[in-house]
């Protein structure tokens, strides 16, 4: 069974995104299946990790966090275009949004730092040092000056 479930997942999911594309867009139902899609895939991350158990967990409970922040904001907006019939701006629901960025920055540099070994670093360090000893206006295009600049692979004119 445990083999299986990603199937009907698949189906039911795929079923879904399709019938929010069938609802028009300017009504309630269309924003509540947005909103069912989302949190169904929070869950589904939830779930799967739980499951599956990977390596690291927290990598996961964190984009379902940001994920889930942003579905509740979706949430948000929901209620108060259809609800209270009213658009603020700035409102209630952009503030949840911005909540979910750090859960889904977390995410991120979990993953990235994950996937670089020890060894690596250094050889990432070395990179940034000689990209940084890379002399930077020699690649750019200075519009108005009417000089020529650039370099044996770059060579522009600015005048017209």
């Amino acid at each position: 069974m445990r083999t299986r479930v990603w199937r009907y997942w698949l189906v039911l999911g795929g079923l879904a995104v399709g019938g929010y594309f069938l609802v028009p867009s300017d009504i309630w139902q269309s924003n509540a299946l947005f909103d069912i899609i989302g949190m169904a895939s929070v869950a589904a991350t939830v779930v799967g990790v739980r499951i599956h158990r990977p390596s690291k967990p927290i990598m996961w409970y964190l984009f379902a966090a940001g994920y889930g922040l942003w579905s509740v904001g979706d949430m948000g907006f929901g209620f108060t275009r259809y609800v209270l019939e009213v658009e603020p701006f700035p409102s209630f629901a952009d503030g949840i949004y911005l909540l979910g960025y750090p859960f889904l920055t977390a995410f991120l540099f979990v993953l990235i730092r994950g996937r670089t070994s020890r060894r690596d670093r250094a050889g990432l360090r070395r990179w940034h040092a000689a990209r940084l000893r890379e002399p930077i206006p020699s690649r750019s295009v200075l519009p108005f000056s009417g000089r020529r600049v650039g370099g044996p692979r770059l060579a522009v004119s600015t005048t017209s």
